[in-house]
Order: structure tokens, then sequence, then C-alpha cells
């Protein structure tokens, strides 16, 4: 499992035609708990969780007993909402230039957050 299968990360998600897209993957966590806090452990998967400018996300769980880790997991954060006059986002940094208030993302982060983790 790796940020490629299936084609590149940028290919696969292009359907969507988000602005920005980030992936966090893992494999052999049992738990949606234990994988949630196993990114958050990780600065680059944090990164990715905190991005203030994201309005989508999907994560998608597949089990298969048959190999070493038996889990995988995967968890898609994007931007999909239409560009903003003025807006610059900063590329490569884990930065996506400004925050929006009451963003839907955040509050399912703060569910996540409080009541599963």
């Amino acid at each position: 499992m790796d940020h490629s299968v299936a084609g590149s990360f940028a290919s696969r998600v292009a359907g969507a035609h988000p602005r920005r897209a980030v992936e966090n993957i893992a494999a052999g966590t049992k738990t949606w708990t234990e994988t949630f806090r196993a990114w958050q452990n990780s600065p680059g998967h944090n990164a990715n969780l905190l991005q203030s400018q994201a309005d989508s996300v999907g994560v998608a769980m597949a089990r298969n007993d048959q190999t070493r880790y038996k889990t995988f997991w995967a968890m898609v954060i994007a931007d999909k909402s239409p560009k903003k006059k003025g807006t610059n986002f900063a590329e490569g940094n884990g930065s996506w230039g400004y925050v929006i208030s009451e963003n839907p993302i955040s509050t399912i982060k703060h569910f996540i957050c409080n009541y599963l983790c």
C-alpha cells in the first residue's frame, strides 16, 4: 500500500476537481480511533488533518486477513470550494493560506477528537 496505488494520487482525485487535496494512509491499525491517533502523532499526517481550508473528507477502510497488515485505511482531505478572489495558497508547506470560520471540516475534527480519541 502506498500513495501511488491504482495510479498517482493526483490522477485518482482529478475527477473530483479539488483545488487542493492531501491523503493519509495507514496499515495494521485495528480501529478508527487507533488510526486517527497514529495520524495525529505523525507530523506529516497531522499537518494533513489540520488543513484549515479543507471542506471535504473521505475515509475508507479495507480488510484482508490474507495480508501481513490485515486492515488498511485511507483518508482524503480536500478543498473543493470555488476559488475566492485574492486568495493565494502556499503549496508544499502544509499551509492553505487563510482560515475560513465555521468550516464543516473543523466540526468533524472537533467531533472526532472529542468523542472518539
